[in-house]
């Protein structure tokens, strides 16, 4: 396609803006795929490897679709950092290069929560509400210079009580009857909602809109799911229902709380004694009887920590809906002597939320709602026991179809791990991409046309054979014999942890980080970068003008006159990926000892960003962590050159959710190990694989520490969806490959 050629060619747009750009078949294969799609209003499905520049390769046919046909469409993401390249580096970017009949507006979507309400922050000023003066003063000097209003602005931490007190919240809103309408900060976000082509959210800012009737976003009428392989997992969450004890107690103290004396019942101007004491009385009663029907529940299931699937009904006497009931109905008899309207949507928003608690609780106690998996999580808190009941979907691919496929046309679901052995087979299914195909593939069949649901794998540009190598250790037993592996697993990671900590890499290799390294994900360059780093290696002297912003390799004015006078050490930075809470600790103790030379870093410890800025600053990080630093986290370079994978991450067979979908599948006629338990595995051992390399530069291992990868028949199935590189079982071939990547080879 010209349009495609024009930008992303080796004399485009592109290249044209950014000296030294290489263009990248793969996202010149994609880009025109998605072209294809938006033109014919269809569907696609990208697998597209790490470094293809799968962003822009979706934004410029997207764009030139809205901006031509007056169209919205909205780019959902799974993590915060790649909406924040979308908004901060790629949007920009071709808002930029691109013709300017092409100008288009774009806005990132969060949700109301996230934004502070003005009325909300001065009635709780008037009211005395902040735990602490300091408190007072960075909240009140924050929001006078903000222009955004939005929590993740903050420079400073902010109780979560608090943030709850002062942020928006949409059934508390008085919309355009509210004195700060006019300076509202989510007010001026929507406005410039409105006015985008191109809307960047996040799936849970997305399911929520889903799950509220769609009353979250502006109307679209495109969709682009990035990081697709976790949409079943966000919208088994948005789309079910839960209470939790936390969760009432919240309601509860909202209404009135006796320890701070702060309420809403404290707010009401024309409320009498008697009222007050009458609400208070019926507030007191739903919280006796929700004490009661949590205890009920542990003294039955038990007070460990636990998910334990319920398969009748009515577990235990539901005594908390009476008592609710009641108190929603003396709450709507204020309503009447509401002093301002203020007082009127707030009194009818908790009698709202009081009504969602008692519906949900109905849903799950009774399980009247068809296909779904019921079950109670208990979960230890520093105080407490947090006890929470829940129904899911158990087959989301069907809402799916029905609610966004076969509405929103046209859609594109991309990530780097679709596939499982090069096929969509797993995703299809699960998304309710299947029978999409099949209905839309009649109609298009009469029409003479051709299958509207389509599909595309498009290869990483790394190469894999040179820049890592797999591992896979002999002699730990299978994961299944407790102990003994647990033991195994940390002799094996006592001679592998330190294996990182004295490469060494030559200056020459670790001089100059260039600005590919650091965008490699979305194909754009930083031209200051770009011309830059030109400069340094015409003239390396041009460098200490700068060196503040250079990396701290080149800061050495010997290092720079002579890049082979020193050599430079490698951090050798190591990620240890469990799948489970429980391993993970016990493998701790085992090896704490052993690792007091190390930098070491267990989840749980520090919120998981800060983990992650720590690991970073660190000379021999090791990170012990779970599910979470699987997937979505982005480490490049000498900082992570070593990635163990424990064991093959299968879900827990009984964990509720996948128990009720293998019972789905296989009364559907299907085997759910091979079709179900396999493929969700496959595509989380790639992501985690997919840790280690992320951009053309970086070098190391990745090691697998179970024995299943080579001894089970379905072990080909992990090993042939997994990049092509170097496989061994030899330590002395890994030092090797370590010596290689060291001489730059």
């Amino acid at each position: 396609m010209k349009e495609i050629e024009e930008i992303f060619g080796q004399k485009g747009l592109i290249a044209s803006k950014l000296p030294g750009y290489e263009t990248r078949p793969g996202q010149i294969k994609m880009a025109s795929a998605v072209w294809h799609t938006v033109e014919t209003e269809r569907t696609l499905i990208v697998e597209a490897g790490t470094g293809t520049g799968k962003s822009l390769a979706y934004l410029v046919p997207f764009i030139f679709w809205a901006v031509r046909n007056k169209k919205r469409v909205v780019i959902s993401t799974f993590t915060k950092a790649l909406q924040q390249q979308l908004i901060d580096s790629d949007l920009p970017f071709l808002a930029k290069i691109l013709p300017k009949d092409l100008s288009f507006r774009w806005a990132l979507c969060l949700g109301g929560q996230n934004y502070l309400c003005l009325r909300r922050l001065e009635q709780t000023r008037q009211l005395g509400m902040f735990e602490s003066q300091e408190e007072i003063t960075h909240i009140l000097d924050w929001h006078k210079e903000t222009e955004t209003g939005m929590r993740g602005e903050l420079d400073f931490e902010v109780s979560p009580g608090l943030w709850s007190q002062i942020c928006r919240e949409s059934d508390l809103c008085l919309s355009g009857k509210c004195a700060y309408w006019k300076d509202c900060f989510y007010q001026r976000a929507r406005f410039a909602q409105y006015r985008a082509q191109v809307l960047v959210v996040n799936h849970h800012l997305y399911f929520a809109h889903l799950a509220s009737g769609e009353q979250v976003l502006p109307e679209f009428n495109g969709l682009v799911f990035d990081e697709a392989h976790t949409l079943e997992d966000v919208a088994t969450d948005f789309l079910g229902h839960e209470v939790s004890n936390s969760g009432v107690k919240y309601v509860l103290d909202n209404i009135y709380n006796p320890r701070t004396g702060k309420g809403l019942l404290g707010r009401l101007k024309n409320i009498t004694s008697e009222e007050f004491s009458r609400l208070q009385q019926l507030k007191a009663d739903v919280q006796t009887a929700a004490d009661t029907f949590f205890s009920n529940l542990a003294d039955q299931f038990g007070r460990e920590s636990r998910s334990l699937r319920l398969r009748k009904s009515s577990p235990v006497p539901n005594i908390l809906y009476e008592p609710l009931a009641a108190l929603g109905t003396g709450l709507r008899e204020m309503m009447k002597k509401a002093d301002t309207q203020e007082e009127e949507i707030e009194i009818g928003a908790t009698c709202q939320r009081c009504k969602a608690v008692n519906d949900s609780l109905k849903h799950i106690l009774e399980q009247d709602l068809v296909d779904h998996v019921y079950w109670l999580e208990i979960q230890p808190r520093l105080r407490y026991f947090r006890t929470t009941l829940k129904a899911s979907p158990i087959n989301v691919g069907e809402e799916l179809k029905e609610r966004v496929f076969s509405v929103i046309k046209p859609a594109v679901l991309t990530s780097a791990t679709l596939t499982t052995s090069g096929r969509f087979d797993y995703i299809r299914e699960r998304l309710g991409l299947d029978s999409l195909q099949e209905e839309r593939g009649m109609r298009d069949e009469e029409k003479g046309g051709i299958n509207s649901c389509e599909e595309l794998v498009v290869s990483s540009p790394f190469d894999y054979e040179k820049q890592a190598i797999l591992y896979l250790p002999q002699g730990i037993p299978d994961p299944k014999e407790g102990s003994a592996y647990l033991d195994s697993l940390a002799e094996c990671l006592k001679t592998l942890l330190p294996l990182t900590s004295d490469n060494r890499i030559q200056n020459s290799e670790c001089r100059i980080q260039n600005a590919e390294d650091r965008s490699q994900g979305s194909g754009v360059r930083s031209q200051e970068s770009e011309v830059r780093n030109e400069e340094e290696i015409r003239n390396p002297q041009s460098a200490i003008r700068n060196q503040n912003d250079l990396p701290s390799a080149i800061r050495n004015k010997e290092e720079i006159r002579n890049p082979q006078s020193k050599i430079c050490n490698r951090k050798g930075g190591t990620f240890v990926l469990f799948t489970s809470f429980a391993a993970l600790n016990q493998v701790y103790e085992r090896l704490k000892d052993t690792l007091s030379d190390m930098d070491v870093f267990r989840q749980g410890e520090l919120p998981t960003q800060r983990i992650i800025e720590k690991f970073k600053e660190g000379k021999h990080s090791i990170l012990f962590g779970t599910n979470t630093f699987w997937q979505g986290v982005d480490v490049p370079g000498e900082d992570l050159v070593s990635v163990v994978i424990t064991k093959l991450p299968f879900a827990v067979p009984d964990e509720p959710v996948t128990q009720a979908r293998t019972e789905y599948l296989t009364a559907k006629g299907k085997n759910p190990f091979w079709d179900y338990q396999i493929p969700q595995a496959v595509i989380l051992l790639r992501q985690g694989f997919g840790r280690l390399i992320r951009t053309q530069k970086d070098r190391g291992i990745v090691t697998i520490c179970d024995p299943r990868i080579r001894t089970k028949s379905y072990g080909r199935i992990f090993l042939d969806s997994l990049p092509r590189c170097r496989v061994t079982s030899k330590l002395e071939e890994v030092r090797g490959f370590l010596g290689e990547a060291n001489a730059g080879k």
